[in-house]
This record gives structure tokens, sequence and C-alpha cells, in this order.
């Protein structure tokens, strides 16, 4: 995670068909084969991100010369239920690590996820990303601390919208809300993004001057300065404060990914009771109609902004409307990620040129885990941990910087806003662990109700604070 900023590779991306993928194309490298969940390969998220992994390990560890013409083999399945045929054409035609981005390649055939099955037939192997490996030997799981991703976006949300006088009152107001509460892939987005408004109100005037690029000589110095930020509740007859605790059903989730079924009631509240300045929808299809609703044409809530999730998702294309007022996006590192796990596959274990190569990337770009302890790239080599295959590896988070992003248009990412939240990388990585175990003890106790509480809150915060002070 020591490089925060990511590219996608768009410009190269672009040239490739996005249509059903059968035959193989001419210098294709098959040994490593990316499939796509039933969407286009170039679709700005979870599987241009994949491919853009599997073709950096082609070019920056294995040392091909890489470009839209000479990359990892691709299928882009219709649909879904295609999904089978393409991990059995990638195997026979000589593919040894299958690379699958999302949660569609899990519930294959109705659950029953049978990629690591096809590819241990040809002693293959599986790199399943943003899912657990589940049981299955021959199989990666990659996973990632979204409640890192959701605190720099916060911060950032935070520092942009004080620095750019883009808060209707006195305080700058934090929003968020999911589409239906997941302990560990939507509520840690949440709490991480929460803990934000904990850790900047705690912070010295002097470190907030200058994450606001302001030096104490600054006319604008001690009025930005005082400035603080608030949590808006999704509910009017919540309380925030000590041993409060969220219902899962009424006020932190609409209910639904869908699209017209219950977002905008959470929207239109958290934008006229609560006068949000920044909302961050974990909730897929919903962003849009969060968007809508703060869009100038929509009145009066035009200087709202919004924070992303997953993806840079400034760059969708069904987003590209609205580009103007995403501040930032808390993302998951899969490109980084996917490099380092696709090294420590079967097909390259023995490889100590490989091993070495990799090592030196993911100490460069990321930090991962594995049972709750900080993985040693350099340890790495020439140990049992050569094979990461049966095991679940999590990787820390980012946020999006492509130059669409409010944060970075508006100047204030590069210098201290960058440099600050790189420096929490290993402060933010025991707050994640702190995290996770309480989502597993949540999920093992099968409570009703959700993560997201005044007590992990702020315990995430307090966890930053006491490394970083």
């Amino acid at each position: 995670m020591k490089k925060l900023i990511a590219s996608l590779m768009t410009a190269s991306l672009a040239t490739i068909s996005a249509s059903n993928v059968v035959a193989c194309r001419n210098n294709r490298f098959r040994d490593i084969w990316v499939v796509t969940d039933g969407n286009p390969v170039t679709d700005n998220s979870f599987n241009q991100s994949a491919f853009e992994g599997a073709n950096n390990f082609l070019r920056y560890i294995l040392g091909h010369d890489v470009d839209s013409f000479d990359s990892v083999e691709y299928t882009a399945p219709n649909n879904i239920g295609q999904l089978t045929q393409a991990y059995n054409n990638a195997a026979q035609r000589g593919a040894r690590t299958l690379v699958l981005a999302g949660f569609q390649h899990a519930a294959t055939g109705g659950g029953n996820h049978n990629a690591p099955e096809i590819m241990a037939d040809v002693d293959g192997s599986v790199v399943l990303i943003d899912n657990s490996t589940d049981g299955h030997e021959n199989q990666i799981g990659l996973q990632f601390r979204a409640d890192i991703s959701g605190f720099m976006a916060g911060v950032a949300a935070i520092v942009y919208s004080i620095a750019t006088n883009q808060h209707a009152g006195e305080t700058v107001r934090l929003a968020t809300f999911g589409g239906i509460s997941n302990p560990g892939s939507v509520d840690v987005f949440m709490v991480g993004y929460l803990a934000a408004v904990e850790y900047w109100n705690r912070l010295s005037a002097t470190t907030r001057g200058e994450l606001l690029g302001l030096n104490q000589d600054d006319e604008n110095f001690s009025a930005k300065t005082a400035i603080e930020a608030e949590i808006v509740l999704n509910n009017q007859n919540d309380v925030w404060g000590q041993g409060w605790i969220a219902d899962s059903s009424t006020n932190w989730f609409a209910g639904t990914f869908a699209v017209g079924q219950g977002g905008l009631t959470v929207i239109n509240h958290l934008l006229n009771w609560g006068e949000a300045d920044v909302i961050m929808p974990v909730a897929g299809p919903i962003t849009q109609e969060v968007l809508q609703a703060i869009a100038p044409a929509a009145g009066n809530r035009s200087h709202a902004r919004v924070v992303g999730v997953d993806v840079d998702q400034v760059l969708l294309p069904a987003f590209s409307a609205f580009n103007d007022l995403f501040i930032t996006s808390a993302q998951k590192d899969i490109a980084s990620a996917t490099v380092v796990a696709i090294g420590h596959t079967e097909q390259y274990r023995d490889n100590e040129t490989v091993q070495r190569a990799v090592a030196a990337y993911w100490e460069e770009n990321l930090i991962l885990t594995h049972d709750g302890e900080i993985l040693d790239p350099q340890n790495s080599i020439g140990a049992s941990w050569q094979s990461w295959e049966g095991k679940d590896i999590f990787a820390g988070g980012l946020i999006g910087t492509a130059d669409q992003n409010l944060i970075v248009s508006s100047g204030l990412w590069e210098g201290y806003l960058s440099e600050h939240l790189e420096s929490l990388d290993y402060a933010l990585i025991e707050a994640s662990l702190m995290l996770f175990n309480e989502v597993d003890s949540f999920v093992a106790s099968s409570q009703n109700q959700t993560i997201i509480s005044y007590a992990n809150i702020t315990r995430f915060a307090d966890i930053v604070l006491n490394f970083t002070n």
C-alpha cells in the first residue's frame, strides 16, 4: 500500500473487444487466463482491474512486453450461465492459472463453485478475487480491508469539503448507507468512513492545517482548522453516543441493492433532514439515485458530493454525466493484489527469479495479511508461504486518484494529504485487524444486526491515533 496511486490502463484496454471470446487470439499468454463475470473486460471495474493485475504480472514479474495485442488470455462470457463453459475452455486450451473477479464466480451453478475442480484436472490453480477460498485446496481467496479504504476516503472527503468551502453549515456532515448489511464487505466500508470523523475531530489544529494545505500564517488557518465533522444518522430517533448500536434493518441500510425499491427514502432523509455534505453509498446501482438527487439540476443540493466504493467510480461509463460529483472512491486494490497472488500459485512457487520479483513488487505496492498477521514479502522467498493455495489473503486499501476526482483536480491530493494517509499504513492495518475480529465474532454469533456501532467506530479511530501520536 506504499503507492496509493493506481492507474486503470484505460487507454490500452479500450481497444480490446468486449464481445464474447471463445477462440484464442494470436500472441496471447495462455498460462494465465482471466474469465470475467459476464461483463466486458473493459468495465472500469472488477474485471478490468483483474485483467490489469494479470497483465502487470506478465509485464513486471515475467518481463514481457505487454500491449493490447500481447497480453494474458481472457474470456468474456455473455452471461453467467456460460462461466463453466469458459473455465473448461480455458483449461483445455492451456490455462494453468485462472483469475476470476467477483461473487458470481463463487456461485456458479447455483452455489457450486466448480472452477477449482476443473483446474485441478490440469494441475492448475484459481485466484478468486473478493471472495474466500472456501476450502478449495488449489484456490487463493483474495479479500480486501475495505474499512481502510473507507477511512482514507472519509479523511479526504472532510479535507476537500473544508478546504473548498463545500459544506453547508458550521460543520462537515458525512453520511453513508448500505444496500443490505454484510459485515465483512458492506458494513466495514462504513465503519472506516465514519471513524474518519472521530479521527479528524481529535487531530491537532496544526495537523488539520497541514491536511488542508494551510500554514499558521494563513488568514484562513484558525477558521478552517476549527471546523469539525459530524456523522449524519439515518434515523431521527437515534442518539449518537456511548452504548449506541444500530439496527441493521432501519438505521443504516436501504434493505435492497435495486434501484427504485427504497433507496430514495434513505437518500432524501440524509439530504433533507440530515443535511449531508458528503454521502458514501455502499449500495451498488443505488449510487445512480444518489448522483441524480444531488446533481445541480436537482435543486439546492448541488453542494453535496459523493464518495464511491470498490473501484474508482468516477471512471465508470455509467456515471460519466456525474464525474464532477466524486470526491474520491474507497477502492479495493485488486490489480496489485492479483500480481502478488499469481506469483504464489503452484505454477510459479518454485521459480526463485519470479519469487524475488514478486517480493520486490509486493514490498513497494501493498500490505498483505493472513490469519491476523502481517506478511513479510522477503520472508516468503524459499519458505512454505510460496504457495498460498487454500488460504485467504487480505489486502489493504487505497482511494481513487484518477484526475477526474475532486480531491485530485482541486490540487489537495499531491502533497501532505497523500503523504499523511500513506504514513498511516500500519496503524490502519492494526485498526482493521481489530474490526475484522469483531466481524468474525459477529458472524459466529449469528446476530441480526450490524457491526456499525459507536464502540467499533471509536475503537478504530483510537487505534489509528495511538499509533500516530
